[in-house]
């Protein structure tokens, strides 16, 4: 492909030496009569090999009133007595060149056109391409464009048979869009076409003129229609565009729900679990201190036991004693054993007295661990056994079952 990369103008119209460089696409603004239009024209006196002006200026105003004399002068107005109005009425050369890269042969080379103007009605031209960029100097020696006669002898010198010169200008673009990849004539057609578009123009002229190669009555109906149309599916896009991010807002908002009700799910069954685990802490504790109660009171019983034994050997060695003293009338041996007996007896009540407060303590446990327990097993047996891990439930029915044997 062939890529256009800078532009060269020398002494055409307002601009006195201008160099643009293009990269990739490119977007040419400004404001009324900032030089758009003259940029244009310059490139497009290139691609068309044409000087005759035809086609200047009608991308701006559609009339094309401007020439190329005009554009070397720099026409400034029409003055009704002293007629056309110029900037530069001497003698000059003037510049508009294009350098392009060819990206298969990976080269650059240059189409331009040089001018003399010696006057007003006297101005020669000369085409010329070349292998190779805008030279550096932009043509100027010692600040000054060099003419014609300096411009052949500097091609010659420089590039030699890399170099071609004319000054017609069909050949030149002939030779120009063979350079450009055999471009056919009908390139030059479409290019005035594509340019001359103004949005102002009326559009069934426009077509006539610049789109169809042939005058013939153009019907624009269907065109509006299809334009009607198109606005009316626009508004349909935009209303479906509406309602796909009102969708997209549901399925965000509903998705956003299913997380937390997953969480609330989670959340519940990791407090039912270290429910379960405190209730599963305090049963275990309430079983303790109700097997400590009942050892307790087995020994309790066990001292009642013996002092009961030994009551009754107490009593035995007293009627022993009393037959002993009813036979040997020794009243202080029978006192004695009566004050032993009676502190045995004070005593035996302190024990059952102990007694009975253990046991009373070992029923309010076995009350409190019963209600736990029955607590425990309403909760494990209304709880989801699947949600809890293997071991916790295992644990919990054991305990469930020793609960109920108990």
């Amino acid at each position: 492909m062939k890529v256009l990369t800078k532009l060269l103008l020398i002494h055409w119209h307002y601009f006195t030496h201008e160099l643009i460089e293009f990269e990739g696409l490119n977007f040419l603004t400004g404001k009324n009569a900032s030089g758009k239009s003259t940029i244009i024209d310059g490139m497009q006196l290139i691609l068309l090999g044409d000087t005759s002006g035809s086609f200047f200026n009608k991308a701006a105003s559609g009339r094309g009133n401007r020439t190329l004399k005009g554009y070397l002068l720099c026409e400034l107005g029409d003055d009704p007595d002293s007629g056309f109005r110029y900037h530069r009425p001497s003698r000059f050369t003037s510049y508009v060149a294009l350098e392009f890269f060819d990206e298969e042969k990976e080269k650059h080379f240059t189409a331009g056109c040089c001018f003399d103007v010696f006057s007003e009605n006297d101005i020669q031209k000369l085409f010329f391409l070349y292998d190779g960029e805008i030279h550096p100097q932009g043509f100027l020696n010692s600040g000054t464009p060099i003419d014609i006669p300096g411009l052949r002898a500097f091609l010659r010198e420089r590039y030699g048979g890399r170099s071609e010169t004319t000054d017609i200008g069909r050949e030149f673009r002939t030779k120009l869009y063979g350079r450009l990849g055999g471009l056919r004539d009908r390139f030059a057609g479409l290019l005035k076409k594509a340019v001359s578009f103004n949005p102002n123009v009326d559009i069934q002229q426009f077509i006539s003129d610049f789109v169809c190669d042939s005058q013939m009555t153009v019907d624009v109906s269907h065109m509006q229609e299809n334009i009607r149309s198109y606005k009316s599916l626009e508004y349909e896009a935009q209303v479906l565009q509406e309602r796909i991010s009102l969708l997209e807002h549901i399925v965000k908002t509903f998705g956003s729900y299913k997380v937390a009700q997953e969480n609330e799910t989670l959340y519940s069954f990791l407090i039912d679990r270290a429910n379960a685990d405190v209730k599963a802490e305090a049963l275990s504790a309430a079983e303790s201190e109700s097997l400590a109660l009942a050892s307790g009171l087995e020994e309790l019983a066990l001292r009642i036991e013996g002092i009961d034994r030994r009551l009754a050997e107490l009593r035995g060695q007293m009627d022993m004693l009393k037959a002993e003293l009813l036979s040997n009338g020794e009243a202080q041996a029978l006192e004695q054993i009566d004050r032993q007996i009676a502190g045995k007896e004070q005593e035996m009540l302190l024990l059952r007295s102990e007694y009975d407060k253990g046991k009373a303590l070992l029923a309010s446990r076995l009350g409190l661990w019963r209600r736990c327990a029955e607590a425990m097993l309403q909760k494990i047996d209304s709880a989801n056994h699947a949600l809890l891990q293997a071991g916790i439930s295992s644990r919990a029915s054991d305990l469930a079952a020793e609960s109920r044997n108990f």
